[in-house]
């Protein structure tokens, strides 16, 4: 999940530039496919002081680097912090495309949030798993609407445990939202 820090640390480092098409290139596969070589090329231009500053700017309280990049610790409050201020921590310039990269993230790494979403919802996701963990934080958003959902699991049994986990905790959060927006829709056409 540490992708998504990075990826809103390089554009706040890069806030006033254009993207280069290399740039872009390391950003969109760091992302979308969770490539690690990307996350260290990025990780190398922002270090761990950028990290730390987007922790500052979304208000996560628990975040430390320095152990490595994929030691960074985390909590799923302070990513949840995170994806609900996604908007606000990132430059104007670059909002539209990293948007577009987290709402872009393949198929088979859509699993949790985005499953239990079921279509109704637009969500912005980054996950993380390795053996033991399976991680997911996302933005779900609706009708100018918004809320953010990050579940963190270890120890689990493997990879299918903590997607149905983590698909199971954000259908449980996201039940009484569906069930208000059909209510609403049912008055208005009634």
């Amino acid at each position: 999940m540490v992708k998504a820090m990075l990826l809103v640390a390089y554009l706040r480092r890069h806030r006033h530039e254009r993207l280069s098409p290399p740039v872009r290139r390391l950003l969109s596969p760091m992302i979308r496919v969770s490539d690690n070589d990307a996350a260290f090329a990025i990780h190398a231009v922002v270090g761990d002081a950028g990290l730390r500053a987007v922790g500052r700017a979304a208000h996560m309280r628990h975040l430390t680097t320095g152990h490595g990049l994929f030691e960074t610790g985390i909590t799923a409050g302070d990513q949840a912090r995170f994806f609900y201020c996604l908007d606000r921590v990132l430059p104007r310039r670059h909002r539209a495309y990293a948007r577009a990269l987290l709402a872009g993230v393949v198929a088979e790494q859509r699993w949790g949030v985005p499953r239990a979403a079921r279509g109704r919802f637009h969500v912005l996701i980054k996950g993380g798993w390795r053996t033991g963990l399976v991680h997911q934080g996302a933005r779900i958003e609706w009708r100018g609407h918004h809320m953010a959902i990050a579940v963190l699991t270890a120890g689990g049994p493997g990879m299918s445990y903590g997607e149905q986990t983590i698909q199971g905790i954000a259908a449980r959060l996201l039940s009484p939202i569906s069930r208000a927006r059909k209510g609403s829709v049912s008055a208005h056409a009634g």
